[in-house]
């Protein structure tokens, strides 16, 4: 079913409930404090988040005795080669009871609770939904809300491509909780965002505001953000809003993930490591390397550009790994790259480089391929933790990161393809004693 029908069908579902037509606005930009610059979102240049900023409920009382509190979050956005669907994500209560608190003791606010991980921006914008709810409390509803809940929690990790295999029944479960009578939909409000330059719809950075009363009750120029809170007044004189209840919600733009291990497939990467210090068995290792980056390349999670840059610098930081264990070992290490290796040297890791590059070329992968294995090569020294390297360094997404934006920086990549690299370097592997 395309997008545009599946939020029709739920729009029709919410809005059997009769509500007056609520309060929501993006916040202006230079009324974010402290400055606030948005970013445009552009298809494979970084992530996009969805952030729960903050989360005020006005009677804490209301709610937590008679009610259970909802954010249901509904997104539609591209991701692999699939068309939209509906993605729904749940922010409830078993996710912000330990990041509750009470104002003035009566009534309660949430903060920074993550609606969604980074998510790779394939293009093509954004469809968005967002309501807060009011669960009656009986003892039927409240097991029906925990089961969807913990479902949604549990796969709101990534990879996303396992959560979007049951996003469907996900769905179905969402719109059937909301047609329920103990269901009260205290504001919903849908969005869609576009890729249109210029377009006031562009989908790009900054704060959405949801409040729970008369859309005419607030003239925008009055709230401001600060500090990820909502606040009411001038720019020099302001306060928290508590007048109402209300969701503030930040698209975030994330340049690089901060979460690279927690994706499955680097696993492999640790494996590799394992399988050469521990079982000291180096062709194995390689192959499970090869086999990492084989599944980095195709992995969904990543924009083609880093997963094409994680491959060139897990290669050179797996490269350092092997001189140490030669040198550990009592070998000595070559410096030139088209020898072969011998019963008493190993090829150092820039030499591995440059001849896997020339093994990628001869083997016609394209230039972008070769472009990128030889600028590791000359620019080794400058990236860091890879020519200066502790004994006992431990490569963590922080270092990867630096990395990274060192790599980006001076050797940018106009064409990724991550594929081809990941083949080029498996096919090196296997020329390994080649000549010339």
């Amino acid at each position: 079913m395309p997008l545009a029908d599946y939020f029709a069908e739920f729009m029709e579902v919410v809005q059997h409930q009769p509500t007056v037509r609520k309060f929501y606005r993006r916040l202006p930009d230079d009324q974010v404090l402290p400055e606030f610059i948005a970013q445009d979102f552009q298809m494979e240049q970084g992530y996009f988040q969805l952030k729960l900023a903050e989360m005020f409920l006005k009677d804490r009382r209301a709610y937590w005795q008679q009610f259970l509190p909802l954010g249901l979050v509904l997104s539609g956005f591209s991701y692999l080669k699939e068309e939209k669907k509906p993605v729904p994500f749940l922010v409830g209560h078993n996710m912000l009871a330990g990041l509750e608190q009470y104002v003035k003791g009566e009534a309660v606010e949430y903060h920074n609770t993550e609606v969604t991980k980074p998510i790779p921006y394939r293009g093509g914008g954004l469809e968005f939904f967002l309501g807060l709810c009011a669960i009656e409390v009986n003892d039927l509803v409240k097991r029906l809300f925990d089961c969807l809940g913990t479902v949604v929690q549990t796969l709101s990790v990534p990879p996303l491509s396992t959560y979007l295999k049951v996003a469907d029944p996900l769905y179905q479960g969402v719109k059937g909780l909301l047609g329920l009578k103990e269901v009260n939909l205290r504001f919903g409000h849908r969005d869609v965002f576009t890729d249109k330059e210029d377009d006031p719809q562009r989908f790009r950075s900054g704060y959405l505001a949801f409040i729970n009363c008369p859309e005419n009750a607030w003239a925008t120029e009055n709230l401001w953000v600060e500090n990820d809170r909502l606040q009411k007044g001038t720019r020099n004189q302001h306060q928290h809003l508590d007048d109402y209840d209300y969701c503030l919600i930040k698209i975030e733009h994330l340049a690089k993930r901060q979460d690279y291990e927690s994706l499955p497939c680097f696993a492999l990467w640790q494996e590799a490591r394992h399988v050469l210090w521990e079982r000291e068995n180096q062709a194995l290792a390689v192959s499970k390397l090869n086999e990492f980056f084989a599944q980095v390349a195709l992995s969904p999670d990543l924009t083609r550009t880093d997963a094409h840059q994680l491959i060139l610098l897990y290669k050179a930081n797996f490269d350092n790994e092997v001189s140490a264990y030669q040198a550990a070992r009592g070998l000595t290490p070559q410096t030139t790259a088209t020898v072969s290796r011998s019963a008493t040297g190993f090829l150092g890791p820039v030499a591995v480089l440059q001849k896997t590059a020339h093994l990628a070329e001869k083997a016609g992968f394209p230039q972008e391929t070769v472009k990128g294995l030889r600028a590791l090569g000359t620019y080794w020294g400058e990236i860091p933790y890879l020519k200066d390297r502790p004994r006992d360094f431990q490569l963590t997404v922080q270092e990867l990161n630096q990395q990274l934006a060192t790599l980006d920086k001076l050797s940018p990549v106009s064409r990724p393809d991550p594929v081809a690299l990941a083949e080029a370097i498996a096919v090196a592997s296997l020329s390994a004693t080649e000549k010339g």
